[in-house]
């Protein structure tokens, strides 16, 4: 992968506009909105000023183009008479702000501010989402991000943020900064308590999946002292768990009925039965984008071709609750092809630019490659139970993986962090 001439260094228009994009990520609606579209306006501005004899037309660029062509065709090759037009909007959003991020080279200083934005908003929005608690189903409360929403979504954008605390905590053992390692093991106990006692198996599951794989990583590269701290780091915030909190419903309904699959699944299991029958009608394109919510039990009859389907083994809603199935269902197979197109890359990338040593001049090159592996670890595992890459947490996660590409080899003879 080639890094461009310094004429692709951010301008101080386009770094203050990600700076509100990240920060606003998670508890302000207007101002991300706003963000975004300011951040789109002056990387083209600049692009056209001065960066067109600079400009690479990388592999990520034909991915993304790829995935949001797929997502025009769903549209237009719909099955059904109501097209909703609106769901380009999203998929826009974040495949754009993508682009940008990826042909953008940012300082040491400023990546480091970007990520204290990313985590503070967070940690600020955590603690709004505690003081508001909302009201659910009867009497159930679910905790969320102002600006994310509903808990499942705020669960997967909260585990990835979680991660990348965890990547800054292997940083802070990496440096020998005992201030860094004590924030950031507080942050991250802090998260993982939210997580563990929130109403989101699928995150509580990929958090720890995901905290083992990164764990083991940093455990390989540690010294034999580091490696004790280490473990330490990762068995604190367990004692915090037993000690200040009960077992949560929804990790105790796993401990009642461990024979009950469908009570972790939550109709996942019919709502793929619901995919399946869209993909048999619908192979190439499904229904379109945002067009899962069309479907109730008439269209599935019609569909079926069997007036006596039983419609216990059928669920319905705005999306199929996971990302695959999601994808199969409103783009078809053209659809899921893009979206592995886009992981493999993805795995590729981090394949290709994985740091080979500790050295402290690194520090920035791991950061960001840690940022982008935990932000596909929760991708693609959570992706199996929850639609995620949509929304918030598709904008972090799209840039994280596009920072990673965009700066990460120019940091490999830095000066520490800290």
């Amino acid at each position: 992968m080639r890094v461009s001439s310094g004429n692709r260094y951010a301008s101080v228009y386009e770094f203050l506009s990600l700076c509100l994009l990240v920060f606003s990520l998670p508890i302000f609606e207007g101002p991300k909105n706003i963000a975004s579209l300011f951040l789109l306006i002056f990387f083209l501005f600049f692009l056209v000023k001065n960066r067109l004899s600079d400009y690479i037309f990388s592999i990520y660029d034909v991915i993304v183009l790829f995935i949001f062509f797929i997502v025009v065709l769903s549209l237009v090759f719909s099955p059904f008479e109501k097209v909703n037009w609106n769901a380009l909007v999203d998929p826009f959003r974040y495949l754009s702000i993508a682009w940008v991020v990826s042909h953008l080279r940012f300082t040491k200083k400023q990546i480091i501010i970007i990520f204290t934005l990313l985590i503070l908003s967070t940690l600020l929005g955590s603690i709004e989402g505690v003081y508001q608690l909302k009201e659910y189903y009867g009497n159930k409360i679910y905790f969320e991000l102002d600006s994310v929403g509903h808990t499942n979504h705020s669960f997967i954008y909260l585990t990835i943020i979680t991660l990348v605390v965890l990547s800054v905590l292997f940083i802070s053992l990496m440096n020998q900064s005992i201030y860094l390692l004590i924030t950031s093991l507080s942050i991250v106990a802090l998260f993982i308590y939210l997580i563990y006692t929130g109403g989101s198996r699928a995150s509580a599951i990929t958090l720890f999946v995901s905290m083992f794989l990164l764990m083991g990583l940093f455990y390989n590269f540690l010294s034999k002292k580091k490696k004790i701290l280490l473990m330490l780091c990762g068995v604190l915030p367990m004692i915090i768990l037993v000690t200040f909190s009960q077992v949560p419903d929804n990790i105790s309904r796993l401990i009642k009925n461990p024979d009950k699959l469908n009570l972790v699944a939550s109709k996942r299991f019919e709502l793929a039965n619901t995919a399946i029958i869209i993909l048999n009608k619908s192979p190439m394109l499904g229904v379109g984008a945002g067009g899962f919510k069309q479907i109730n039990k008439q269209v599935v009859t019609d569909w079926s071709n069997d007036k006596n389907i039983d419609m216990k083994n059928y669920f319905f809603s705005s999306h199929a609750h996971s990302l695959y199935f999601t994808t199969l269902s409103e783009k078809g197979l053209l659809g899921i092809l893009a979206l592995l197109i886009l992981l493999i890359y993805w795995g590729y990338m981090l394949y290709k630019l994985f740091p080979k040593s500790i050295a402290k001049k690194k520090d920035m090159h791991w950061l960001l490659w840690l940022a982008s592996f935990s932000a596909l670890l929760v991708t693609s595992i959570n992706g199996i139970a929850n639609t995620t890459l949509h929304h918030e947490h598709a904008i972090l996660a799209l840039v994280l993986f596009s920072m990673m590409l965009g700066n990460i080899l120019s940091f490999s003879d830095d000066k520490p962090l800290g």
